[in-house]
């Protein structure tokens, strides 16, 4: 259900922003950000531009130039290229963390409205130059690309409640911690998040977007009893108003309830009766197959049960440039693998849809007049679907061929037992890493929910890694040597904080860094977050673990802000 591509790479250059731009404590400032600002009106000049020369061009013989198709290539790249500019280059990461760091949702929504703007102003260009070229009796086809803004809505919705799932976490700090904190929290929190979307998702997508139970009059009765047929309830199945921008179908949840199959007001107009029972057929084919849970565990589960026991291997022993090539090629074949799996399941979906209808005829028909609307794309796979060439092919071969039919079904029983295989061995893994990692995460939920002393036992007999178990016992006497008897941690954190930055401050102008380290990590956590504490530590992290060009750009930037006068004289110099 077509969200646009410049909304989704917009989306992944925050998650690149994220993890590639390293903003120190208070250095973004509004100041920086408008700097950049003027690159936000790049998506709209673009689009008015190419818009000129389609407008200029449409309904002409000739076929568009390289410069055309290039420019409209590009198009989608402006929105996520000058967003990862703001992000990154701008500050709008760091400020939106800075002016929302006790909320999730209003930090993701700081975060989304730049992205939204740019993608409206995009979308806004690109419809007005549809209307003119319309206006003017004239068509481009393919020119530019068919998305539905309601899709967009879905997936900010989604966002926001991931966000809305934070904050409700952090209301409770032993919870915090345990999800934010721990192994096993982090994982049982990803896969409790991902069921709960699983089960949300769909009845948002029925809450937001424009659907409705009601079918056109002369198509209704026929598709409603073809999904009964086959074992889908008819109160279900679902029309989307798209404005006949997409001719698509759809099914949507991965569980067995809630779950919808969604026909937009384009097939719905487009197709006749006898090619929606192959639509019909083929998507409630996804449902009985499985598919839509089966890819939640091969590209959702298996990975979050794998992160942590790929995080006990010491990694620090391999090269930056083998990490990355690694790195890009677990995600080329994890692209690939997508694809191949998406792929076999469509043709899965086909053949079912033909047994289930006493034949291929109607989903044959249904993929004839589908590929009518796109007919330079009949013979080219996309990354969802393979061509409407080799479906037909494996159609018809699936109804007239045994062998063929036994074949195909043999791979698809191997795939399942492979998919169970891979699960059962992920399971496995990540038990058997958390474990042997249980009591840190033990530790760490009594440390930071103020229980110091419990901290203190449980780390005492703890055998694990060095750089994880260390400074947490470190901070556990530490903290327990300024407040010994704990307490509830909303009452103690901020008196904690100021005692610890206090000693802190003592053990650096007696010359005692590596005694100050676990004193000034613990100054950090007070409800105030204040940019001198936050960049001091830092600053004698890197100093203490040897990143020298790290330590000297915190130690320029600490001696810049604000306040920072009337820090100890000679406290932050370096040995």
């Amino acid at each position: 259900m077509n969200v646009s591509r410049s909304f989704l790479l917009g989306l992944a250059a925050a998650l690149i922003a994220e993890e590639s731009f390293d903003w120190l404590p208070g250095e973004a400032t509004y100041a920086g950000l408008i700097v950049w600002a003027p690159l936000m009106s790049v998506p709209w000049l673009w689009a008015r531009k190419t818009g000129a020369v389609l407008r200029r061009e449409a309904g002409t013989e000739r076929p568009p130039g390289i410069a055309l198709r290039t420019a409209l290539r590009l198009q989608p790249l402006t929105v996520p290229l000058v967003y990862l500019a703001l992000l990154g280059l701008g500050g709008l990461g760091a400020l939106a963390t800075e002016r929302a760091p006790d909320s999730h949702t209003l930090r993701f929504a700081l975060l989304l409205a730049p992205l939204l703007f740019l993608e409206a102003t995009l979308r806004a260009t690109e419809r007005r130059t549809l209307a003119a070229i319309e206006a003017r009796g004239g068509t481009f086809p393919g020119a530019i690309e068919p998305t539905f803004v309601g899709m967009t809505v879905f997936v900010v919705a989604a966002v926001l409640m991931f966000g809305l799932a934070l904050d409700w976490i952090s209301s409770d700090r032993t919870l915090e911690v345990f999800v934010q904190g721990t192994a096993v929290g982090a994982t049982v929190g990803f896969l409790a998040m991902l069921g709960f979307l699983a089960a949300a998702m769909p009845l948002l997508f029925r809450l937001l977007l424009p659907t409705s139970t009601t079918l056109p009059e002369r198509v209704a009765d026929d598709v409603r009893s073809t999904a009964a047929q086959l074992g889908f309830p008819p109160t279900r199945v679902l029309s989307l108003w798209t404005e006949h921008r997409l001719v698509n179908a759809a099914l949507v949840g991965p569980l067995r309830w809630p779950r919808y199959l969604v026909l937009t007001d384009g097939i719905l107009d487009y197709l006749d009766l006898t090619a929606l029972r192959g639509v019909v057929a083929h998507e409630v084919g996804h449902a009985r197959a499985g598919h839509p849970m089966l890819l939640l565990v091969v590209f959702a589960v298996v990975p979050i049960l794998l992160v942590h026991p790929a995080s006990t291997f010491d990694w620090s022993q391999v090269d930056e440039g083998t990490l990355a090539l690694g790195g890009g090629l677990v995600l080329l074949l994890g692209a690939r693998g997508l694809r191949a799996l998406m792929h076999r399941f469509e043709f899965e979906a086909d053949q079912l849809s033909a047994t289930a209808l006493g034949g291929a005829t109607p989903c044959v028909i249904a993929l004839r007049r589908v590929g009518d609307l796109f007919p330079s794309q009949r013979g080219r796979a996309s990354f969802r679907h393979p061509s409407e060439e080799q479906r037909v092919r494996a159609l018809w071969s699936w109804d007239r061929e045994p062998a063929y039919r036994d074949a195909f079904l043999r791979r698809g029983r191997r795939m399942r037992w492979t998919i169970a295989a891979l699960l059962a061995a992920a399971v496995v893994a990540s038990a058997w890493s958390h474990v042997r990692h249980i009591a840190i995460d033990v530790a760490v939920v009594r440390l930071y929910s103020g229980d110091f002393r419990g901290a203190e036992a449980v780390l005492r007999d703890v055998d694990g890694p060095e750089d994880i178990v260390e400074p947490l016992r470190a901070e556990a006497a530490a903290a327990a040597s300024l407040l010994p008897e704990g307490g509830a941690w909303d009452e103690i954190c901020q008196d904690l904080a100021d005692l610890a930055w206090t000693r802190g401050l003592d053990e650096l102008t007696a010359g005692r860094a590596d005694e100050a380290r676990p004193y000034l990590a613990l100054a950090t956590c007070g409800r105030v977050r204040d940019p001198i504490r936050a960049t001091a530590w830092r600053l004698i992290e890197a100093r203490l673990d040897g990143e020298e060009e790290l330590a000297s750009r915190l130690a320029h930037h600490l001696a810049g802000l604000p306040g920072a006068d009337a820090l100890p004289a000679g406290a932050f110099d370096a040995d």
